[in-house]
């Protein structure tokens, strides 16, 4: 296997470069093969060009909610504790099926 590897680096000229140059010949293979994402064209439904509307602006009114909506459910994970009241219990497992059902439609809707 070795000899197959050096028999490549000879005649690619790999051999030849430094590990500067290996490390630079390398990055600009990669940078060749990334390419910028392309934005998807807009649906005719009017539901779902609603649907795309709110987000395919990454820093937009939709996205700053949502960024919201997640902080407040990491927040309301965080302040449970141990033998807390069993009313305290209910109310958080009740804001946490909305939070489910949130997630949930806008899983089902926005996909």
């Amino acid at each position: 296997m070795g000899i197959i590897i050096i028999t490549f680096e000879t005649k690619s000229g790999i051999a030849l470069l430094t590990q500067e140059q290996r490390k630079w010949r390398e990055l600009e293979r990669q940078l060749r093969l990334i390419r910028p994402s392309r934005k998807p064209p807009r649906p005719k439904n009017k539901f779902k060009a609603l649907c795309y509307d709110l987000t395919i602006d990454k820093r937009g009114k939709f996205a700053k909610f949502m960024t919201g909506v997640i902080i407040v459910n990491v927040i309301l994970m965080m302040t449970e504790y141990r033998e807390e009241p069993l009313a305290l219990r209910t109310v958080r497992c009740k804001i946490y099926d909305n939070f489910r059902y949130f997630f949930s439609f806008l899983n089902f809707f926005l996909r």
